[in-house]
């Protein structure tokens, strides 16, 4: 199949295969040069020589893709053909129902089926269970759930005493009330000096403001009703993992159910049963949890877009799920809008085109109907999703809630981290009067070298003034473009030393310890609301040295760490894709924005590629069972123009036959 694989590349194909062999070892080079030196965000090899050894290390990359490529086509050859004898057989025996998809593991099950979910309640409830229970260190572990300062803050916003909120990091500080006292008898000059900000909103929008609503009323009512937050904690631990248990088991049933090899079905299932990535982010409260839940079943409905050439489309019901999930992945991280956005434009544009070649080949009508109607769900979900984020929330939700918009410096704070970098490496000096004018418009120029953190961008967003007006922004885009052209190098090594472990396997310890969550209200004498289960903490430490004895183990350690699921596997499967054009491209688009969006992101986190990790091997199955199909609908259409040329050739035949019979018998024409 290897040789076959090359034999059969056409000069496009080379030239994909080049493309993402060279985007892949430049992202690799890079990454390992700046993930390796530490924290000091200085490469191990100068860029120049990153970018020049790319070219020579696409080499062996290009090799792994066309092995993958092989691998990937033999595999979907061979459960064709696996399929094709079992309907044979069935056919044979008189199976009643031969044609139907499940109808091979029932009549010929396999010794893998059986630990394999199938689409059916039971089954998906009972092996959703099963995976529980492989969670279950985890979930003890972490209970009553793992949080970080940002679901907590969240949580009390909604608290009187909690305001007013500090807008430095977009109200994720918590004052006391001496605190603010102190700060606001200072003067304006001073206020501006150090970058404080309060504002007295009931609720600031740095995180969506929907799901901090949601989480802070249920924390308020498990406050009033025991005395802390401990029981809504533990509650939405529990909606979490079981919610996450029951989507990735669906998942796997409705692979199998479409045709996936059982052998990808369960690994799969194993994967997201013995990978502790999955359960570590089941069992966190955050808005990245919370996402994935949604991104997944929104995912699962792509897939089965894909499969029926938008055929499920035409169902409004569907439309409707669509449309709905796509809203709530909105409203649950902020991001969501633009991976919804960008998945629909693609699918639009997918769709009128799938039109525009139906209407010239004067194809059937319900072949233009489908196209039609996915034309129109896509526009739905992405009208609907921009309409509500860009305009009816920020211009009529908020001034009725009293909610803060959250401050454009998180919107920015890549930005902000490069001329931070600027200034590191080159210094003030070098920067223009007119450019260094522009920036102290923007930002508190005082310390910003100081205060620049290569792998984190959250001190330097800090600088930020929020009362900044349009025409200083706009100065400020202008300083930071001219910038640009004389710091390239300062300005790529900036967003390298955040982003190496999305690039290339490096930083694999981070995140990867159980959050214990203690919190006290301050603005209520310290009263504790969270703390840790100190019975758990054995179980704790053992799973944080297993954790930390796994990481340290190369090679064995890639699957706990983000770069396999942010570019290698969708990077080799888009070729896959590709190469066999298999009309799967829609499926990458909200994976490479979630993982555009981990690269310029404030730091690296594994919850910021969460979506990425969870639906990585269900892409591999749903390219698989989408390679099936194609190779199969062209070995028939094959098969349909040879018998109709064996039947033209012998149509011919007889003719010439009876013509020369009529000549041989007289008074014959």
């Amino acid at each position: 199949m290897f040789k076959r694989t090359i034999r059969s590349m056409s000069i496009r194909n080379w030239v994909l295969l080049a493309m993402l062999s060279l985007l892949v070892s430049l992202c690799g080079l890079l990454g390992a040069s700046f993930g390796l030196s530490g924290t000091g965000g200085t490469a191990i090899i100068p860029v120049f020589w990153c970018i020049a050894l790319s070219f020579v290390a696409m080499v062996p990359v290009g090799l792994i893709f066309l092995v993958v490529n092989a691998a990937l086509t033999k595999l979907a050859f061979s459960s064709l053909n696996k399929d094709a004898a079992t309907q044979q057989t069935s056919a044979r025996e008189g199976a009643p129902d031969a044609a139907e998809e499940d109808a091979a593991p029932r009549l010929r099950p396999s010794r893998l089926s059986r630990f394999v979910p199938v689409l059916t309640a039971k089954s998906v409830a009972l092996f959703a269970a099963i995976m529980i229970v492989f969670w279950s260190p985890y979930v003890v572990a972490a209970f009553p759930g793992q949080v970080y300062n940002d679901t907590v803050v969240q949580m009390q916003q909604v608290y009187p005493g909690a305001h007013p909120l500090e807008l430095r990091s977009g109200g994720n500080i918590p004052l006391d009330a001496e605190h603010v006292e102190s700060v606001q008898e200072r003067s304006e000059d001073v206020q501006r000096a150090q970058g404080f900000r309060t504002t007295d909103a009931w609720l600031v929008d740095h995180h969506p403001f929907a799901l901090t609503l949601f989480l802070g009323g249920l924390a308020s009512a498990s406050d009033a009703l025991f005395g802390n937050w401990m029981p809504a904690l533990a509650l939405l631990m529990g909606t979490c993992v079981v919610a996450m248990a029951a989507e990735l088991t669906f998942g796997v049933a409705f692979l199998r159910r479409k045709g996936a090899p059982l052998g990808v079905c369960l690994a799969a299932y194993l994967f997201c049963c013995l990978v502790p990535l999955v359960p570590m982010n089941a069992t966190m409260v955050m808005k990245d949890t919370f996402f994935a839940l949604f991104f997944v079943p929104w995912f699962y409905l792509l897939v089965e877009c894909v499969f029926t050439k938008g055929a499920c489309l035409c169902r409004k019901r569907t439309v409707a799920a669509f449309v709905v999930i796509a809203v709530f992945m909105c409203l649950t991280k902020k991001t969501g809008v633009y991976v919804v956005g960008a998945t629909a434009l693609f699918g639009l544009a997918s769709a009128l085109l799938a039109g525009r070649r139906a209407r010239r080949a004067a194809a059937d009508a319900p072949a233009r109907s489908q196209a039609r109607a996915a034309a129109w769900a896509f526009f739905l979900q992405g009208g609907i999703c921009a309409v509500l984020m860009f305009v009816l929330i920020p211009c009529l939700v908020f001034p009725a809630l009293n909610v803060q918009p959250a401050s454009k410096a998180e919107s920015l704070g890549l930005l902000f981290q490069q001329t931070a970098r600027v200034y590191r490496d080159a210094g003030a000096e070098a920067l223009t009067p007119e450019e260094r004018q522009a920036v102290r418009g923007v930002l508190r120029e005082t310390d910003l070298e100081w205060d620049y953190q290569p792998t984190v961008s959250d001190k330097v967003k800090s600088h930020y003034y929020p009362e900044s007006t349009d025409e200083q922004l706009a100065e400020y885009l202008r300083a930071y473009a001219s910038m640009g052209l004389r710091f390239p190098e300062a300005y790529l090594s900036s967003v390298v030393s955040i982003a190496s472990g999305f690039m290339a396997p490096v930083f694999h310890g981070e995140a990867m310890e159980i959050y214990s969550p203690d919190w006290e209200l301050v603005f209520d004498d310290g009263r504790p609301v969270l703390w840790t289960i100190e019975q758990t903490q054995p179980l704790r430490d053992a799973i944080d040295a297993f954790l930390s004895a796994w990481n340290s183990v190369p090679v064995l350690n890639l699957p706990l760490g983000a770069v396999m699921y942010c570019l290698w596997i969708p990077a080799v499967l888009l070729f896959f894709c590709l190469r066999n054009r298999l009309g799967a491209g829609i499926l990458f688009v909200p994976l490479f924005v979630v993982t555009g969006f981990c690269i310029i992101g404030p730091t690296y986190q594994l919850r910021y590629a969460l979506p990425d990790i969870l639906v990585a091997l269900m892409l591999l199955g749903a390219c698989v069972v989408q390679a099936k199909a194609v190779f199969k609908a062209r070995a028939e259409k094959s098969r349909a123009l040879s018998e109709a040329s064996v039947s033209e050739e012998q149509a011919g035949a007889a003719k010439a036959a009876a013509a020369g019979a009529s000549k041989e018998v007289p008074g014959q024409a």
